[in-house]
């Protein structure tokens, strides 16, 4: 009858050493993963809250814009110097009739508080006005107001053409070197030289430049 021997392997010390600080070093790895997880979310949930805020700030800031655009727009047609029918007598402005005898640059300048269309020159601002008519311009109409077109259907007007013209090509793009088009479309009449009123589209474009 054969006996079946048993084998023993012996561990040395050294080895039991490194196996208790294998088992230690794991140990000592999950009390960091665990002592660390609160702070990766916390840390998370300030890097989240620090993007939200500049999100919020671009986007006021984009608003803030857009606002300040329609202001300049709105300015041209309810202001005394600006381009709308005036009641001398009442001293009221009707905005929504367009006084064809003020539809020039010189008007528009005047509105925003410049003397003249030369001092409306700046690097922040610019606008381009578009009345067309449903009907033709008749002639005194045409010799009152400036830029006629060949059908004598529209006329045009600038505020600092020059920017203007500039500022054109770059609208659409982002951050510095673009530009910013706001376009407002009102349903107006103007008042002719004739004193009769015709139905016409104003269409103001102010463009900015981005900041």
């Amino acid at each position: 009858m054969k006996t079946k021997k048993t084998h023993y392997t012996l561990i040395s010390g050294s080895d039991c050493r490194l196996f208790g600080f294998r088992k230690l070093k794991r140990k000592a790895l999950v009390d960091d993963i665990i002592y660390w997880i609160p702070k990766l979310i916390y840390y998370c949930i300030v890097v989240l809250i620090v993007m939200l805020m500049l999100i919020t700030l671009i986007r006021t800031k984009v608003e803030m814009r857009d606002i300040e655009a329609r202001v300049y727009a709105n300015r041209i047609l309810y202001t005394l110097d600006g381009i709308s029918y005036q009641d001398d007598e009442l001293g009221r402005v009707y905005p929504g009739m367009i006084d064809i005898n003020r539809f020039k640059d010189e008007a528009i300048a005047a509105s925003m508080n410049y003397s003249n269309p030369a001092e409306a020159e700046n690097t922040y601002t610019a606008m381009n006005l578009s009345l067309v008519y449903q009907d033709r311009i008749c002639d005194a109409d045409a010799n009152a107001a400036k830029g006629v077109n060949e059908e004598g259907r529209e006329a045009v007007a600038y505020l600092n053409k020059k920017w203007y013209e500039r500022f054109l090509p770059r609208v659409g793009k982002t951050g510095r070197g673009g530009a910013l088009r706001l376009d407002e479309k009102r349903y107006v009449l103007v008042r002719c030289q004739d004193e009769s009123l015709k139905p016409a589209i104003l269409t103001i474009t102010v463009l900015m430049p981005n900041e």
